[in-house]
C-alpha cells in the first residue's frame, strides 16, 4: 500500500515539474520573441534614420553642386561680357550677368541669347539712348510700353527708371517673352518683332533676318567663349 502511495506521489511531482518547466519555457520563449521583435523594430528605425540621413546628405550635396555650377556659369558669363566690352568695369559686368541670369529664369529664356541681344542693342551701355526713344541695356521704348502691364506692373512709372539695370532687364526680358510666345517660339520671328517693335509680322510674310543672324552668331561666340573659360 505504501509503495502505491509513493509511486502516485512521484508521478504527481513529475507532472508538477513538467508543468513548471513548460511554463518556464513558455515565459522564456515569450520574452525572447518580445526582445526579437523589439530588436527588429529598433533595427528598422535605425535603418530608416540612416537612410533619411543619407538622403539629407545627398540633397545638401546636390544643392552645393548646383550652387557651384550656377556660380561657374555666372563667372563665365561675366567674363564674356567683359571680353565683348573691355571698357566695362568688372563689377558692373558681374552685376549685369547676375541680372540677366535672374531675370531670364522665370521667363524660361536663354541668358546667353539675351546677353547677345543686349550687346547688339546697347553694347552694355546702361545709359544708351536711341533717336527712337529706346533706352537702357535692352533698349526698351517707354513711349510704346508705358501703358502696358509689362512696365506698370514692374514699377516703371517714368522713362528714367528704364536706366536702372534690374528694371531694364526685367522689362526687356518680359517684352521678349511676350514676342516669343506670340511667335510660337520661333526665335527669328521673335527677334524681328523685338527689333522692329511690331507685334505683327509683315503681311507679305517677308522680313529681314540680318538682325536675328547677328544676335544668334554673337550668342554662339559667347557660348564658345564660356566653354573655353570652363576648360581653363
Amino acid at each position: 500500500m505504501e509503495n502505491k502511495t509513493s509511486s502516485s506521489n512521484e508521478r504527481s511531482n513529475e507532472r508538477k515539474w513538467s508543468i513548471a518547466v513548460a511554463i518556464a519555457v513558455g515565459v522564456i520563449t515569450i520574452f525572447a520573441l518580445a526582445n526579437i521583435k523589439t530588436y527588429k523594430h529598433g533595427k528598422q528605425v535605425a535603418q530608416r534614420e540612416w537612410i533619411e540621413e543619407c538622403e539629407e546628405a545627398r540633397s545638401k550635396e546636390r544643392t552645393v553642386l548646383a550652387e557651384m555650377k550656377k556660380n561657374d556659369f555666372h563667372k563665365a558669363l561675366a567674363s564674356s561680357i567683359s571680353k565683348l566690352q573691355p571698357k566695362l568695369d568688372e563689377m558692373l559686368a558681374s552685376r549685369i550677368a547676375s541680372e540677366i541670369i535672374a531675370k531670364c529664369k522665370p521667363e524660361d529664356l536663354d541668358p546667353i541669347l539675351i546677353t547677345a541681344l543686349i550687346w547688339t542693342e546697347s553694347r552694355f551701355d546702361i545709359l544708351a539712348h536711341s533717336n527712337k526713344g529706346a533706352v537702357g541695356l535692352m533698349q526698351v521704348r517707354y513711349a510704346v510700353w508705358k501703358s502696358a502691364p509689362v512696365l506698370k506692373d514692374n514699377g516703371v512709372s517714368s522713362k528714367s527708371k528704364l536706366f536702372w539695370i534690374d528694371l531694364n532687364i526685367k522689362c526687356g526680358t518680359k517684352i521678349f517673352s511676350e514676342y516669343y510666345k506670340a511667335s510660337k517660339y520661333d526665335i527669328v520671328k521673335t527677334l524681328y518683332r523685338y527689333n522692329s517693335g511690331s507685334k505683327e509680322l509683315p503681311e507679305c510674310g517677308k522680313y529681314g533676318v540680318e538682325y536675328a543672324n547677328k544676335i544668334i552668331i554673337t550668342a554662339c561666340e559667347i557660348r564658345e567663349s564660356m566653354g573655353k573659360d570652363k576648360e581653363v
